[in-house]
């Protein structure tokens, strides 16, 4: 009797457990949650050691400095980093909205684990997180245009989304990827503002949180705004929820404006980051599709444009006289004289041309893989039923942020995930074979267009038309890698603090790794700086001597022998410069050279000498 209890008590209980492990397994989180998990252990399974042997890049590197002065006491208005810049520190125009998710994780994982211990951590789960919530909305908007089934297709894709995932991957800490999740997202929402109500509204503030965190994704949101004018005009029956996607985003950015710029800063305009200027375009666009929103639907095209158009004209007159730089873009108030010894050589900026010389594999699996977007999206657009907006938009989507791709390979995330979406929207119709059931012929599908197996077949063409191993591998000649490696960069706290003269690569982690200040570190706002290193570097020794001196520097760090290589964020060399005279074992009188360890045998150190 007692053992027919405990039989039933098991069946219970294992017909109660069974609805909740149905539940977990239909949870769209768990879903997003095991690709992103899938994708960042798949990440640090490919370079094991590569979070500890090096911060990531420079924008990880200064991000984390940032975050640190901020949990020291900095200023919430103030993004002053003291140890970047010679006569003058570097402002920092990157937003606080990034600083204090981290800084919070951070303070969380102190509670357990060392500072060191939870740097790391912190750099492993800001992206992953990121990346689940990316996948999250995603997947919402796959099964708001098509189905469950879609969104599985969609996401088994998008873990292969090489190009897409690059700003998500482990070690990631800089702002790039919340740009490309309020970008990508926002422009998607905004697609199905026919069919649910909250489109308008979830559109205007991701694409606002977005532009509002840097201006990356302008290239992409201007033409969506200008779209938004343009559909404004053409379609009355959408007026309304366009002019509330307006004034959502006029109010989110305005918001972001107030909350993290400081009363005393309001005035003063910049043309890289959230200022006054940007607040008034954005309310006056938003005015603009009020007024027409609450006129007859049947007005003339004329005074349509008439009355949504002035308020905007009267937003752009305000904007030029606020900041006349800034009618040149978000690079207007940079020194010219940057652009040809550091910016024009700043790989993000590379067409996808320039940059398929030295990487044709990403050349190959972007073009590739949009052409099959393109492809896709054109497909649903001629044979599709319903949601007109989603299937238009789609195309226009692809087809505008490959274009600012092909200029700018920045671009190339925000361009692939669209393309994703598309082709997984397309494998969803399809059906099954004779041979073939509607699962397998889905999947199949899914293989073939996933960019490992292009990339195989990628890297098989270009073994045999005989590239090298390093075009294989994307190595550009003069990586300068191992020259900021954390243990080579992390020898120099040996010396007694002072102002470092490095290649400007190598600044940022100078600054993370050590008590030391560096001259110039790759950023557009340290113009002068950038300018007086690359004079110190390719002036003859006796005048680079007074050049040192006049910024009192301490330390003179050369990289070995990658430094002379034109890679992101490193000078080119010409003449008989001091740079190259130290590096050829070169000797002059105010130079002392110092003995680094082992660890550091990519890099050269001299201490300036007291003049005599």
């Amino acid at each position: 009797m007692q053992g027919g209890k405990m039989s039933g008590v098991a069946e219970l209980d294992a017909r109660s457990i069974q609805p909740d492990i149905a539940r977990l397994i239909q949870s769209r989180w768990v879903w997003c949650i095991v690709a992103a998990g899938f994708c960042m252990l798949r990440g640090l399974g490919q370079d094991p050691g590569g979070l500890l042997n090096s911060l990531g890049d420079t924008d990880d590197a200064t991000r984390m400095v940032q975050v640190r002065e901020f949990m020291a006491g900095a200023s919430w208005f103030d993004t002053t980093l003291g140890r970047f810049g010679g006569a003058a520190p570097l402002v920092s125009h990157w937003s606080r909205l990034i600083d204090l998710p981290i800084a919070l994780l951070l303070l969380m994982l102190q509670l357990f684990f060392t500072v060191p211990t939870a740097e790391l951590l912190v750099r492993i789960l800001w992206p992953t997180l990121l990346m689940v919530l990316f996948f999250r909305l995603l997947v919402r908007e796959v099964e708001m245009h098509a189905n469950a089934r879609t969104a599985v297709l969609f996401l088994l894709i998008a873990v292969s989304c090489f190009g897409g995932l690059a700003q998500f991957k482990a070690g990631r800490i800089d702002h790039h990827n919340v740009m490309i999740l309020g970008a990508v997202v926002g422009a998607l929402a905004l697609l199905r503002i026919k069919q649910d109500a909250r489109g308008s509204v979830e559109a205007g503030a991701l694409l606002a949180i977005s532009v509002a965190v840097g201006y990356e994704a302008l290239a992409l949101v201007v033409p969506l705004l200008a779209a938004v004018g343009c559909a404004a005009l053409a379609r009355p029956e959408l007026r309304f929820q366009l002019a509330r996607f307006g004034q959502t985003f006029a109010a989110v950015v305005a918001v972001v404006f107030v909350l993290t710029v400081g009363p005393t800063q309001w005035f003063q305009v910049h043309c890289d980051a959230l200022s006054l200027n940007a607040v008034v375009l954005a309310i006056s666009g938003a005015t603009g599709l009020t007024l027409i929103s609450r006129g007859q639907p049947q007005l003339a095209l004329s005074r349509a444009i008439a009355i949504m158009g002035a308020p905007v004209a009267v937003g752009l007159v305000i904007y030029g006289m606020l900041e006349p730089k800034c009618l040149a873009g978000p690079f207007g108030e940079i020194n010219p004289g940057i652009k040809g010894i550091w910016l024009d050589q700043v790989q993000e900026g590379f067409s996808l041309f320039r940059m398929g010389v030295a990487h044709p594999m990403l050349a190959v699996l972007f073009g590739v893989s949009q052409l099959m977007g393109i492809a896709a999206a054109l497909y649903l657009l001629m044979r599709g039923e319903g949601q007109q907006i989603f299937r238009i938009g789609l195309v226009v989507l692809i087809a505008v942020a490959t274009l600012g791709a092909v200029w700018q390979v920045k671009l190339i995330p925000y361009a692939a995930w669209f393309a994703v979406i598309a082709v997984a929207t397309l494998i969803g119709q399809l059906r099954g074979t004779a041979q073939l059931s509607v699962l397998s012929v889905q999947i199949l599908a899914v293989l073939l267009v996933s960019q490992s197996v292009i990339g195989l077949g990628a890297t098989a063409v270009l073994k045999i038309a005989g590239a090298s191993k390093n075009v294989l591998e994307g190595k550009m000649a003069g990586d300068t890698a191992i020259c900021r490696s954390t243990k080579a960069v992390s020898t120099l706290k040996a010396l007694k603090p002072g102002l470092v003269v490095a290649p400007i690569d190598i600044g940022p982690f100078a600054v993370a790794l050590t008590p030391h200040r560096v001259l110039a570190a790759p950023y557009h706002r340290m113009g002068l700086d950038i300018i007086t290193l690359d004079q110190i570097m390719t002036a003859e020794p006796a005048s680079a001597e007074q050049r040192l001196r006049d910024i009192g520097a301490d330390y003179l760090v050369l990289c070995v022998p990658d430094s002379a290589a034109n890679t992101d964020g490193a000078l080119q060399l010409s003449g008989l410069g001091l740079e190259r005279v130290m590096l050829s074992g070169g000797r002059v009188p105010y130079l002392e050279a110092v003995t680094l360890p082992t660890e550091a045998k990519a890099l050269r150190v001299w201490k300036v000498l007291p003049k005599a």
